[in-house]
């Protein structure tokens, strides 16, 4: 840019042709790194945009099965906190069960001794 900016004040000062050609090719040289540099970051922005949507993407979808895996839990919980109330009525009902069968063999034990 700066040999640019000279080559510039050159031209104001003088007026040779040759010297206004090597500067147009100059500036159109300039003028076509910066094109392709700028279309080289622009590459660069769209694959780092993909690469953070993809990345949001994965993000979602792996709330989705956290999410999913809680309910889940949540309902495994349920069924075991089910099953083990049904597991203490069960035991229940057998100690009673047990405690009346002890009563009636201590009753038979009662009758066949008398």
């Amino acid at each position: 840019m700066e040999g640019l900016c000279q080559g510039l004040l050159s031209l104001l000062g003088t007026n040779h042709v040759s010297q206004q050609w090597q500067l147009l090719r100059f500036y159109r040289q300039m003028m076509e790194r910066l094109l392709e540099r700028q279309e080289g970051a622009n590459q660069q922005l769209r694959e780092i945009l993909k690469a953070e949507k993809d990345v949001a993407q994965s993000l979602l979808n792996a709330r989705e099965l956290a999410c999913q895996g809680g309910a889940e839990l949540q309902q495994i919980e349920a069924k075991f906190q089910k099953a083990s109330e049904e597991d203490t009525h069960l035991k229940a009902s057998l100690l009673q069960l047990t405690r009346e069968l002890e009563d009636l063999k201590e009753i038979e034990d009662t009758r066949e001794g008398s």
